[in-house]
């Protein structure tokens, strides 16, 4: 509002009642119910028939942190239902979310890993440190994306949650 960009009538007009929704890592038992959302409306999309997921991997994410919260989630959904040939979504088909876990090494999460990265970027200095990082991860993560996908574009940007027209500008490919 202060630089004019969002007009302040508009946000009194909004901003009526605030709704906190606390993040999924506070609300494990409502992991269940979020899973199997995801699961109905990727089987509409994916034209699957998956009947939801095995108990060793409800389990894990029981126990996960969800740093990603409930996007996390269903990417981790959608990609293990793009790699699923049966009818119950488990670890294995589940793609890279065993890789992602936690681990008991010394960079235990995703967070630190970024922030052992952060901490050697700024240490090596340079005029574009952000932009340099932001690109690299920005440009891993398509990469990884497009791996798992099998180069499909559609689904991979519907993985990250971008339009094919954003995929296809940021990867220069048509």
């Amino acid at each position: 509002m202060d630089n004019g960009e969002f007009r302040e009538d508009l946000y009194w007009r909004l901003n009526v009642v605030s709704i906190k929704v606390p993040p999924l890592r506070e609300r494990k038992d409502d992991i269940e119910n979020i899973v199997q959302y995801f699961i109905q409306r990727f089987n509409r999309e994916l034209d699957k028939e998956i009947k939801g997921i095995a108990p060793e991997l409800l389990n894990e994410f029981q126990v996960y942190h969800w740093p990603g919260n409930v996007r996390e989630l269903q990417s981790i959904i959608q990609r293990g239902m793009v790699l699923c040939q049966k009818d119950v979504l488990t670890l294995e088909e589940s793609g890279s979310f065993s890789r992602i876990r936690p681990s008991s090494g010394k960079a235990g999460n995703m967070e630190e890993i970024l922030s052992n990265a952060a901490n050697e970027l700024l240490q090596k200095g340079g005029p574009n440190i952000y932009k340099e990082a932001v690109s690299t991860f920005e440009r891993l993560l398509i990469e990884k994306a497009l791996d798992l996908n099998k180069n499909n574009q559609a689904l991979t940007a519907r993985m990250l949650g971008i339009s094919r027209n954003t995929l296809k500008a940021k990867t220069g490919k048509d």
